[in-house]
């Protein structure tokens, strides 16, 4: 059952980013979960956690999408609609909201959050978050050099 909404999610993710170029894009997710999965695994998290919120941690961004960033809009529905219970749905929308990078210093509060945050900011370093870098100043209009 686990193996099927964890592919559902991917599938989700996959629809909502498919086009994206502002460096949030499928494979930053796969990315992420990935990454995620195997940080879990070693510190013994809740994986049904650490896996869906992985995967469903920027497609409520309040960055690509303000619209439905407060309340988890895209996130709370897939997960009612797979019949996700309720607790652990409150938990994957908290892990969300407490691993953002510019609107929350502080570390997550439980350790699934704290796996994926370690995830997510991984994949901002290196060349894959330089290259980001660009391609989220790029979709959003922004010179990559401006001598002036």
């Amino acid at each position: 059952m686990m193996d099927l909404i964890i592919d559902k999610a991917k599938a989700f993710a996959k629809d909502i980013f498919s086009a994206d170029s502002s460096g949030h894009d499928y494979h930053h997710t796969l990315r992420v979960w990935a990454l995620a999965r195997t940080i879990g695994e070693a510190e013994g998290a809740d994986l049904t956690l650490v896996e869906l919120a992985a995967l469903l941690h920027d497609v409520d961004d309040h960055k690509l999408s303000p619209e439905t960033a407060e309340n988890k809009d895209r996130a709370v529905t897939f997960l009612r609609s797979h019949a996700v219970p309720e607790p652990d749905i409150l938990k994957i929308v908290r892990i969300i909201d407490q691993i953002s990078f510019s609107r929350n210093t502080l570390p997550p509060d439980t350790l699934e959050g704290q796996c994926v945050q370690d995830a997510d900011r991984l994949d901002a370093m290196g060349a894959i978050g330089i290259a980001r870098t660009f391609a989220f100043g790029g979709s959003h209009g922004r010179a990559m050099h401006d001598p002036d």
